[in-house]
């Protein structure tokens, strides 16, 4: 009837009908930067990571650490073209 999730801090639970790349979504959004950052993705299909910076007052290397993380979740994805970074779904 549920599905369960853990990480080191916390217990969610979810209805067994979410498949696997909802429930791989929904887990990164709990995360507030992480959330705002896909909301601004989503609002502007892409940006530059300076873009984001200025969106989310964020410092710098804050919002650095959380695009890689979820770079690295396949959550984003970014490309160089010999221009900044563009963040994209």
């Amino acid at each position: 009837m549920v599905n369960r999730t853990e990480n080191n801090r916390a217990t969610a639970y979810y209805p067994k009908n979410i498949n696997a790349t909802e429930l791989h979504i929904i887990e990164n959004l709990r995360n507030n930067i992480d959330r705002r950052i896909v909301q601004y993705l989503l609002d502007q299909g892409q940006y530059t990571f300076y873009d984001n910076v200025n969106h989310s007052k964020g410092a710098p290397s804050t919002i650095s650490w959380h695009l890689n993380r979820l770079n690295g979740k396949v959550v984003t994805s970014a490309s160089h073209n010999g221009k900044p970074h563009k963040f994209t779904k």
